[in-house]
Order: structure tokens, then sequence, then C-alpha cells
């Protein structure tokens, strides 16, 4: 199982980096108040990825990626000069791997935390007068006594409306997310936290390309996004659902390796009888993991804490099937992430502005930070990721991967790059990523339909019609009333033991929230999660896998 990282830095008269500590679990945390102990940096038994030790300076790479055949090359040419301002080595560095990770440097003035370039790895910082505190998991940080735990309401009330939080927020002031794409240094000397940006999307340009040798080139990309994996003969199993961004990359894995496909859901789900037909056509063996209503607020309270809250309980569709999983696979490939963009076509190749923030997300007195530099670019997909994909479906993945290495192919900087020269125009409702899928996609992959519409990708501009008149949000609604799911999970079904839950564990010191009313099933489950993590004392989970 991955571990979480964390360290500890005190400043007293000296200012000198008294403290670090590495940690494999919160409980051992709470049994040390001393914190005497220095940071981890013995190699033999180091649970770190990759590591080393260059000019007085320890490197570790953090998570549990997959690497491209040469990344150690890479890895190899990172010296203490790259933790300046402007270098470029951060983002060639992962370029060369998959999957969530992160880089820590430790020397005796300093140490430094370099986010990925989406910052999809969740690393926290606590900063409050003298103490510093910054660790992979929040509850290493609130368990520290000397922390002065202060809930950030107004970012609990977004959280409520949004389903995730914004602008590198959490539960508490005081305690902020690393952004994407960043060197965030701890200075011992001068006795400073500095934070820079090493790349930005605006490094990025839009390109006038051919159609057809624009479609050659987008598949060849995320082709290679996975055969330039470093795999050997490991268990691989492929999470397969009735979207087109899982059967892609189920197609092109299949050519090369010998994977398992499976999909976690309830019997009625159309998502199973989908993943069900694709793995039939591919010849792969195909495992349904199959969910149930009883005990489902027990089979996700441990993930869900795991994930320090940040992403709603109903967001862990798949239940207590960790152990499971484990059991059988080394690797899962998974199409998270995805091809297409998120404009409409009033909004394509625009820079984000408020008033379209304003369209995604509901912000507390309408503050909504969208001058950043960082989103600099023809595209309201920067902001878009960085304040709902990071902060939501990218700490679930984060949350799997403790548990085994998680393949994802659309998050490859190269064919992410290519994705994002192609003029928008031509993306907007799926329109390139369709009219590809049935170029590469066999017939039969073709004309099995796809759950977003309910139609076969083959009929190219009737989804995009569909698309563009929002068909995907009638058939939801058609279906749930129904009593069926298009969905892994049919949490309709849930309404009546959620408004019960929600009487229990109510609380009543966050005064945004006190007479509030959800305003539907979403932002009931929501508002549950943020009683269940402020309740979370009261709570028993499972046992970690």
């Amino acid at each position: 199982m991955m571990s979480h990282i964390f360290g500890i830095n005190k400043c007293h008269f000296e200012f000198a980096p008294e403290f670090f500590q590495y940690t494999q679990h919160v409980d051992e945390l709470k049994c040390d108040n001393n914190y005497s102990s220095h940071f981890k940096t013995g190699f033999s038994d180091s649970p770190f990825l990759r590591s080393k030790s260059i000019e007085g300076t320890q490197f570790y790479l953090l998570g549990n990626p997959l690497l491209y055949y040469d990344f150690d090359t890479i890895w190899e040419t990172i010296k203490p000069a790259d933790l300046s301002n402007g270098s470029k080595s951060w983002y060639e560095l992962f370029r060369h791997l998959n999957g969530i990770s992160a880089v820590l440097t430790v020397s005796s003035q300093k140490v430094c935390v370099i986010t990925d370039p989406l910052g999809f790895f969740p690393f926290y910082l606590y900063q409050n007068e003298e103490l510093w505190c910054w660790s992979s998991n929040l509850q290493n940080i609130i368990a520290i006594p000397e922390v002065d735990i202060k809930y950030n309401e107004v970012a609990i009330f977004n959280y409520v409306h949004n389903g995730h939080f914004l602008d590198n927020e959490t539960w508490y002031h005081h305690i902020s997310r690393l952004p994407a794409a960043s060197i965030c240094t701890l200075d011992f000397i001068t006795k400073q936290i500095n934070l820079n940006r090493y790349w930005s999307w605006n490094e990025w340009t839009k390109t006038k390309t051919l159609i057809n040798e624009s479609r050659e080139t987008y598949y060849s990309l995320l082709e290679k996004s996975i055969t330039n994996l470093a795999i050997q003969s490991q268990n691989i199993g492929l999470s397969l659902s009735g979207g087109l961004d899982s059967r892609i990359i189920a197609l092109i894995s299949k050519k090369y390796f010998d994977i398992h496909t499976f999909t976690f859901s309830t019997k009625e789900s159309i998502d199973f009888a989908i993943a069900q037909k694709v793995s039939k056509i591919l010849n792969c063996n195909f495992t349904h993991f199959e969910l149930e209503y009883d005990n489902w607020l027990e089979d996700r309270i441990f993930a869900f804490l795991q994930c320090n809250g940040m992403v709603p309980i109903n967001h862990f569709h798949e239940g207590n099937i960790y152990k499971e999983l484990k059991e059988k696979f080394d690797i899962i490939m998974t199409g998270f992430f995805g091809g297409g963009i998120y404009a409409n076509t009033d909004q394509v190749n625009t820079r984000i502005k408020k008033n379209i923030s304003s369209q995604f997300f509901y912000s507390y007195n309408d503050r909504h930070h969208t001058g950043d530099s960082f989103y600099d670019f023809n595209s309201i997909d920067p902001y878009i990721i960085d304040q709902k994909i990071r902060n939501l479906a990218a700490l679930h993945v984060y949350n799997l991967s403790h548990y085994f290495k998680v393949a994802i192919p659309f998050y490859n900087l190269d064919w992410l790059k290519y994705n994002y020269s192609i003029d928008e125009t031509q993306q907007v409702n799926h329109q390139f990523y369709l009219s590809t899928i049935n170029q590469f996609l066999s017939r039969p992959l073709r004309i099995l339909k796809w759950q977003k519409t309910g139609i076969a990708p083959y009929y190219q501009r009737l989804n995009s019609f569909f698309l563009k008149i929002k068909i995907p949000e009638v058939l939801n609604w058609v279906y749930q009333k129904l009593g069926r799911s298009r969905q892994f999970y049919n949490y309709t079904k849930l309404e009546y033991t959620v408004d019960l839950l929600l009487d229990k564990y109510a609380v009543q010191y966050i005064l945004l929230l006190v007479d509030y009313k959800p305003k539907n099933l979403n932002e009931k489950f929501n508002l549950l999660s943020v009683y269940l993590w402020l309740s979370r004392e009261k709570l028993k989970s499972h046992d970690p896998v």
C-alpha cells in the first residue's frame, strides 16, 4: 500500500529545520506528539518509487505512478539547480511518467515540493505564524495539537453547492492545497515559503492542422501513452463503463497486453450492460463487482475519510471492493480524464472569464478567481480542470493508487498538448473525438450504444446534436423515474435514507449551513458529506485493506 508523506518544520530562534517525520499511518503520528524523529532518508527500506542524493539534497518521487521506459534517464539528470525559477526539467520529468505523483526534495537549508503539471497529487500546507506542516494527508496535519484548527465556512458552503472545494481551499483556514505545476520552497535560511510555477498553459499553442492528419496523430499519441509504459507481465485490470473513453483505452490495451476487464455497478445499470458487451467483443475475461444498496454508507466511509472528505461520499461508486481489486490486479487502466473539451459553442477558443466561471461554479459572494496567469490560454478547460477535476475525480483516482498502480492514458502530457492544439470549433460537442473514435474503433464497438447519449457513436452528427441540446440530462431524469440508472449506481433510491442521515449527523456550528435546505439530491449528498467529515470521530469505518 502506498504511504502518505508528512513533515513538520517548527521555527525557533535560530530557525533550524528541527523536525522531519515520515509516517505510514495517522495513528502512529498521534502516538508521537514530541515529533522528535528526523525525516526518513535511508534508501535500503525506502517506500519511494525512486530516490537519490546529490550535492547534499535528497530527491524523492512520491505517489504510485507507472513509469515510461526512458524515465530513469530523465530522473538521473535532475539536480538541485532545477529547484530555481524557470527550470523546465520538472515538466520533462512528468512527461515521462503516468499516474498521479509529485517530487519532494530535502536539504539542510530547505524543503521543496514539486507538484505535477495539473496538480492532481494532493499536497497540503499549513502555515500559521512559526509553524509549518506539510503532508499528502490532511489528517496528519490536523492531528497535531499545535495546529490551530478553524473551519473555513465559506469554502465549506461552496463545497455544498459544487460538490468540491475551489481555489486550493480545504475544510480549514491556514491549510491549503499546493497549486498545480508549482515548486513550493520552505526556506529555513530566509524564513520564507516561496511558491513559483515551472509551467503554465500559455506554453501550449493552438495550431491549424488538417482534420485527417489530426485524427491520426491524436490516436497515435494516445496509443503511445499506453505502449510506452514500463509494464512487465503483471496482472492488468481495465475498468470499463458505458462510456467511450474506457472503450478506446480497452481497444488499444488489448492489442499489447493481456488485460482482464471489470466493472462495478448495480444489476440494473446501463453501464454494466454496455461494459459486458464491450468485453465480449474484445474477447476479454470480464468480472462484474455487483454493488448493493444495503450498507452503502458503511461500504464507502473508509474511502471517504481516507480521501480527507474532499470528495463527497456518493462519488465512491465502487463501495468496498478495494480488497478484491488488490488481490486480483497489480495495475488498473482507466479512461479517467477522457477526450473532448468542456466548452459549448459560445465558449470555444476563449480564455476563462468570471461570467463563464459562474456558469460552472457557485462561489459565495461571487468570488471567481479567474485572473491567475496559469489560465492564460484560449480555452476554458485549464480553469475547469483546476477547479473541478483536480478537486474531485483526480482525488478519487489518487485514493485508488494507495492499493495498486493506476494508469491514466489520457493524462499524458504529449497527448494533452496535442488535444489542446486543435481548434475548439472542431472539438465542441465531441465532434472531433467522435470522428476519431469512428476511424479507429472496430465496427462492433462503433455500433454499440454510448451510455451518455443512448445511441451508438457511429451516428456522429446525431450524437453531437444530442450533446448540444443536453439530451444526457433528460435521459438521466427519465431513467431515474423508471427506477433504473445510466451510471454505476441509482442514488435516487437512497434519498429517504440520506434525509434520515442528514438529521442524524447535522451540526449547528457552521453558521452558513444552519437552516440551509439542499436544492437537489446532489446537494443533499454534499451536505451529508460535510456532516460526516465534521462528525468523523463518531464514525466506525472498515479497517484499511
